[in-house]
């Protein structure tokens, strides 16, 4: 649906098919929720793109009305002995992507119902959170719909 509206939006004229009539069950869109986070290890481009696509969802959620987003935050905790935030840390200062690394002791005082070893960690992104995958597809399905999109959700395959 998202790439069906950015083309129309360019004026490529665009037929999205189905089998079913999205949202359905029988994609991957299905269910609730999908994380969003902005710090990734790796290539620096996965972290520019996540706060491209948290930028796009905001766009999205005002041309819609819809609320699709929910920056809840999202705390990833690992034994420090086998992984290390570093990296994740470095990609999202370069992006201006807000995230706190945290020690074992800062993890317990900040959320004191977690029972966590000394030898933890964690990568703390405040403006990260989760989208309501069903409402996403909604909502760039109405905005390629009004930009010219054809739709096909005839059950085309096996006949």
């Amino acid at each position: 649906m998202s790439a069906g509206y950015y083309l129309a939006r360019r004026g490529v004229r665009t037929l999205l098919i189905d089998a079913f009539d999205p949202p359905h069950r029988e994609g991957s869109h299905h269910g609730e929720p999908r994380l969003i986070r902005h710090a990734y290890s790796g290539d620096p481009v996965y972290t520019e793109m996540a706060v491209r696509a948290h930028r796009l969802w905001n766009e999205v959620e005002d041309m819609t009305g819809t609320k699709l987003l929910v920056q809840s935050g999202v705390l990833n905790m690992a034994d420090s002995g086998v992984y290390s935030f570093k990296e994740r840390m470095a990609a999202a200062k370069g992006q201006l992507a807000r995230c706190e690394r945290l020690d074992a002791a800062g993890i317990r005082e900040r959320w004191p119902e977690l029972h966590i070893p000394e030898n933890f960690e964690a990568l703390y992104e405040p403006d990260a959170g989760y989208l309501r995958s069903e409402e996403c597809v909604r909502a760039y399905r109405k905005l390629a719909l009004s930009c010219g999109v054809t739709l096909l959700t005839t059950p085309w395959y096996g006949k």
